[in-house]
């Protein structure tokens, strides 16, 4: 193929956030980094990153009263009304727009602080792993949408047999779980109860893990997720450790010993999540 063929060949594939993976490798270098988030400078991926954590941390903690220290800072951000709050979630999500896969690697950095929720709207309230979660998949239907109506393929569709293939095995007892835990629901004593529990604890992973499985493609995406759980811990201890010289009078005496707890009610809950 000579090179005016081939240059009318990469004018004719779309330059859009929705062009499939596929695609890419026929594009040229320059423009396969504007879709490929991989191949794109080190550093605007570390700002990005660091503009997700940011935002929604931001959005976690303004306007969240039921936040640890919140009462021992005496600070004015914690108690002003959280529709302030707002403009940082939007951030977020613009963020998760451009870099769909990064927003998703990096959830595990909010599933340690589910004790601590945060009024969302009215009575409504929901801890940060949930707000993170609901806001990704939020993006993620607006690009199915925008691509549905631009009459493309989501850049990170699967097929049925993709999906088939990546789960493995383990797709049938995953379905037969999935039923059961749903169809528990009916015969609960507390039906409002068992709701929630289905959501935070089978739905939600349910969801999250098939976001995993479209989204996170690359080793580069896989080392991103592991980086986050890992960093998930570290927060965590970080957070001790600052308890324990800074606040002492907040440790919780448990068998005539004052242990430090961080985010949970009892040290025992940091040792599991070590765990």
């Amino acid at each position: 193929m000579n090179t005016e063929n081939t240059h009318s060949l990469f004018a004719r594939i779309p330059l859009s956030p929705h062009t499939k993976v596929e695609d890419m490798e026929t594009l040229p270098l320059s423009k396969v980094s504007q879709l490929n988030p991989q191949s794109s400078s080190f550093w605007t991926n570390r700002l990005i990153e660091a503009g997700l954590i940011l935002s929604m941390a931001l959005y976690y903690i303004i306007g969240n009263p039921n936040l640890p220290l919140s009462k021992e800072l005496h600070s004015h951000i914690f108690s002003i009304n959280p529709i302030y709050s707002l403009p940082f979630l939007l951030i977020f999500a613009v963020l998760c727009w451009f870099r769909l896969p990064f927003a998703v690697a990096l959830l595990p950095l909010s599933l340690p602080y589910y004790l601590l929720q945060k009024n969302v709207y009215g009575h409504y309230n929901f801890s940060l792993v949930e707000i993170t979660l609901a806001t990704i998949v939020l993006v993620a239907l607006l690009q199915i949408i925008v691509s549905i109506i631009r009459h493309e393929k989501w850049a990170y569709s699967l097929s049925w047999a993709e999906l088939r293939s990546r789960i493995g095995p383990f797709l049938i007892p995953l379905v037969i779980f999935f039923l059961a835990a749903a169809c528990s629901i009916l015969i609960a004593y507390n039906r409002t109860f068992a709701f929630r529990a289905f959501r935070e604890e089978v739905f939600d992973p349910f969801v999250y893990m098939l976001l995993a499985l479209a989204c996170l493609r690359s080793r580069q995406d896989v080392g991103r997720l592991l980086s986050a759980l890992f960093a998930s811990g570290l927060v965590i201890a970080l957070l001790g450790l600052i308890q324990f010289v800074f606040f002492k009078h907040t440790l919780a005496l448990e068998d005539g010993v004052r242990r430090v707890h961080a985010v949970y009610g009892s040290a025992n809950s940091i040792g599991l999540l070590f765990d």
